[in-house]
């Protein structure tokens, strides 16, 4: 809410990035991987709970508070984008997601569609 509507914008893209990452990783068979290893499961949980935290102690040492009256730089749309993409890729929720809703619509009897 600080940065406006371009820092919202970019966000977005930042998150659509990290929903291209959990598709290639469905698309390459890696989220089977990470679904069936409860230790990969955890670990990619434990970061992502931590960045979660990273977050908000830093919301918490800002000395300003949250003030959406407040318009100053928060570190600019580039911070932004990484942080929704960083946010979206430990989000193990979307890779379950993946997991269960690509599998669907693959055949593997009809063999490589591409070509």
């Amino acid at each position: 809410m600080l940065g406006g509507k371009k820092v919202g914008i970019a966000t977005a893209f930042g998150m659509q990035v990290g929903i291209l990452f959990h598709i290639l990783l469905a698309a390459f068979g890696l989220s089977a991987i990470l679904m069936t290893s409860a230790l990969a499961f955890q670990i990619v949980k434990y970061i992502g709970a931590a960045y979660l935290i990273y977050l908000g102690i830093q919301t918490i040492r800002d000395k300003e508070g949250i003030n959406i009256n407040i318009q100053k730089n928060q570190g600019g749309m580039w911070k932004a984008f990484w942080q929704g993409a960083i946010t979206d890729v430990f989000n193990p929720k979307v890779a379950l997601f993946f997991l269960t809703f690509l599998p669907q619509f693959i055949s593997p009897d009809k063999g490589n569609t591409f070509f």
